[in-house]
């Protein structure tokens, strides 16, 4: 405006494009507010809608076996460290 107040510029072009954009993006913003407000609501409904018993099959567990456990399997390797000397580390 004080372009055009004290220079004598014509800003009016760029003032209607601006409001251009500023109209398109208030539109832009409403329709999105519109569509939350949309998905709000048909969550709401969903939610207060009587749902249907959620049903979970727990496996039962395998019986007991008679048979004692087998052993553990063992891994070991050694390393030598020179001297005559080496380490055995198992696993």
């Amino acid at each position: 405006m004080l372009e055009q107040l004290h220079c004598g510029i014509d800003v009016s072009e760029k003032l209607a494009a601006d409001e251009a954009v500023l109209e398109n993006e208030q539109r832009k913003a409403q329709r999105t507010y519109e569509k939350n407000m949309d998905a709000a609501q048909r969550a709401a409904e969903r939610a207060a809608a009587p749902r249907e018993p959620i049903i979970i099959q727990v496996p039962q567990p395998a019986p007991a076996s008679s048979l004692p456990d087998p052993p553990a399997t063992v891994n070991c390797s050694t390393t030598r460290l020179g001297g005559g000397m080496s380490s055995t580390t198992c696993r």
